[in-house]
């Protein structure tokens, strides 16, 4: 018995450490589903796909129909006035395939939860669990190595600490978010020197997520195997180098035969010439010092780690290179950092512990109090750059999100109306046979129960109009907009420009 109380005490930090992940997942995840009205176009899209998946209707999206058309032919470019007066309607096909688009298959064995849990709260679970598992993964990695418990739990508030960590838990879920927790688990596996085998199985579960997984994963083992050359017999070298172009060929063969993404066109500068035009943008080397200056930390500690600081360096380049409009660099909101993310990450703990063993080798305590001081005073320090001088310049902080959710929780925990309520009485104000002309946020709300284009277009064919007031009041002011209105049909009485639902100032018009 007392050896048995001796292991649990000994286990404490872990079990807490476990507890904790768990209890955040739980708590973030229920609090930001019960919001529901800060969703965009991209969760519709992707609850969309789940809820179509589950039911039998494979990868079609009406979502991801309009709003694609609405990108590639360039109307966001184009002033509502110009949409109404040039007649552009909605795309003909009003069902598009995302297979076409990215290699999502992940989302099947996703979508056989989706029966026993709504596709909203299924998604967010899944996305927080991979941010949270994230930090817990380096917890048990910092264990294993350090056999410290304090490192293990100071290291992992390094990357939490970082805007990739706090403000990309607060966006939108997309299937890349899950190479959060995939691609350090890769690393982690090479690091250990696991099986061919595993690293096989690790690679095709991680190409599922999406082909630029594939890619990524593939780079990541083809240059493990390179630079670690002298740990390995030349059989285990070729195996590595071999399943790393596996990898990579596999992203060759989506893009070029599979997919037809726009963004792939564009978004590597093709020679020299156009990279180096590229810095000429304005804005462009700016928003590649704000994303080094956000990924300092890291980066610094991964110099400890010098091989898997190249690793991240190679990883790093396309945002640093690529031009999709900027969030590909700072909006740490989107999906666009989460493949070099988890690599930084784990070559930061894999630099703070190998500063923590060369401490221990030397037997001294002064060494090991120097270390834990320097991490301390730079979890301090970016806590306080990040709190106080938002360096991430999107206007977040370290608790902002974390705040919003845990209230939002204990409103749906008491029973409280939370945005849930909200979303219900909404769609409650529309049939099936509705097609509806909104923006984004009407799309996360409406798309599992009606027909969706992107407002202004296709409003010849669209039976209501459900669109923020303030936007509405202000393109009726354009009398080509206002004169539409009324030649379709649409009620314009003073109530129609009033919110149907005050919470979020949304107008409803309808035909008369």
């Amino acid at each position: 018995m007392p050896t048995m109380t001796l292991m649990l005490t000994k286990h404490i930090p872990t079990i807490l450490a476990v507890l904790i992940a768990i209890v955040l997942v739980a708590i973030l995840s229920t609090g930001k589903n019960a919001i529901q009205i800060n969703r965009q176009g991209d969760a519709a899209i992707f609850e969309q796909l789940i809820e179509n998946i589950s039911t039998g209707k494979g990868f079609n999206s009406n979502v991801f129909a309009n709003t694609q058309s609405f990108i590639e032919e360039k109307q966001f470019k184009i002033t509502t006035e110009e949409l109404i007066t040039s007649r552009i309607t909605a795309p003909e096909q009003q069902e598009r395939n995302m297979l076409g688009f990215h290699a999502y298959y992940i989302l099947t064995p996703l979508s056989l939860l989706h029966p026993l849990i709504s596709s909203s709260l299924l998604l967010i679970i899944i996305q927080t669990s991979c941010f949270c598992g994230l930090l817990l993964a380096a917890y048990f990695f910092v264990k294993a190595t350090t056999g410290s418990y304090r490192a293990a739990l100071l290291l992992p508030l390094s990357i939490a600490l970082n805007p990739n960590w706090f403000i990309g838990i607060m966006g939108q879920f997309y299937p890349d978010r899950i190479f959060l927790l995939a691609g350090f688990l890769l690393c982690a596996a090479l690091y250990s020197k696991a099986k061919p085998q595993f690293i096989i199985v690790t690679l095709i579960i991680i190409a599922l997520i999406n082909e630029r997984a594939g890619a990524i994963a593939g780079l990541i083992i083809f240059a493990h195997s390179f630079l670690f050359f002298q740990r390995e017999s030349s059989k285990q070298f070729a195996i590595g180098m071999a399943i790393g172009i596996i990898g990579i060929a596999y992203f060759y063969f989506q893009k070029n035969y599979l997919l037809e993404n726009v963004y792939y066109n564009n978004f590597i500068p093709r020679n020299l010439e156009e990279a180096v035009r590229r810095l000429e943008i304005p804005g462009f080397i700016d928003k590649i010092i704000l994303n080094l200056q956000n990924n300092s930390v890291l980066l610094i500690l991964s110099l400890c780690a010098p091989r898997y600081f190249l690793i991240t360096l190679a990883v790093m380049l396309p945002n640093m290179i690529g031009k999709i409009g900027g969030a590909e660099k700072v909006n740490w909101l989107t999906h666009y950092h989460s493949y070099y993310f988890p690599v930084l990450a784990f070559s930061a703990v894999a630099g703070g512990t190998n500063l923590f063993n060369f401490c221990q080798r030397n037997h001294s305590k002064k060494l090991r109090l120097i270390w834990f001081t320097c991490v301390i005073s730079i979890i301090l320090f970016t806590y306080i750059a990040q709190n106080n001088y938002k360096i991430n310049k999107l206007d977040l902080t370290p608790s902002t999100g974390l705040k919003e959710y845990v209230i939002s929780f204990k409103n749906y925990a008491s029973g409280q109306p939370t945005g849930l309520d909200l979303a219900e009485t909404i769609r409650d104000s529309f049939s099936e046979k509705d097609i509806v002309a909104t923006s984004e946020l009407g799309m996360a709300l409406l798309h599992n129960k009606v027909k969706i284009h992107v407002f202004p277009i296709g409003l010849s064919t669209a039976t209501k109009i459900f669109i923020s007031c303030p936007l509405l009041e202000k393109r009726v002011q354009d009398e080509s907009m206002e004169s539409k209105l009324i030649s379709l049909g649409f009620n314009r009485s003073n109530a129609s420009n009033k919110p149907a639902f005050i919470a979020i100032s949304y107008c409803l018009l309808e035909r008369k």
